[in-house]
């Protein structure tokens, strides 16, 4: 355990991910994004005494949906969000994490700034989201912008 109190440990990654995305948006500004994303990494210690390798393995559904709310912030449409996910996650992540699924429920609310010329930033949303898994729970509350 010496490469722990050096801060770290140089690994060597490889591997991929096969994405499977749909994307639509209406006229009446509904919006509906789906996923499907499988990915397998191998990590692999480099220039250190530690012997083994660690596999990141997930595959992830997941889907958001986007409904107008009919009020406008800074002359600009607002949108409700709802976010659904499922996650399988064996090997490595599944054993750190104590749980070989992970669910995740989201909501939260979105402002469009795209078609003001004087903000750098497109989109603002801001998100409550809870997580569930066989040994796992857990909340956050996020910020995300699009530039």
């Amino acid at each position: 355990m010496d490469f722990l109190s050096d801060g770290g440990i140089t690994a060597l990654g490889y591997g991929g991910s096969l994405v499977a995305e749909f994307n639509r948006r209406w006229a009446n500004d509904y919006e509906l994004d789906l996923r499907f994303r499988h990915t397998h990494i191998i990590l692999e210690p480099l220039d250190t005494d530690l012997v083994g390798q660690a596999e990141a393995i997930s595959t992830v559904a997941w889907s958001r949906v986007r409904v107008p709310t009919g009020v406008r912030v800074f002359s600009q449409p607002t949108r409700w969000v709802g976010e659904v996910s499922a996650s399988y996650i064996p090997g490595d992540q599944g054993i750190v994490l104590d749980s070989e699924w992970l669910a995740q429920l989201g909501a939260g609310i979105e402002l469009d700034l795209s078609k003001n010329d004087s903000a750098w930033v497109e989109e603002l949303r801001l998100m409550a989201r809870i997580a569930k898994g066989d040994n796992i729970e857990g909340y956050s509350v996020g910020v995300a912008i699009k530039f």
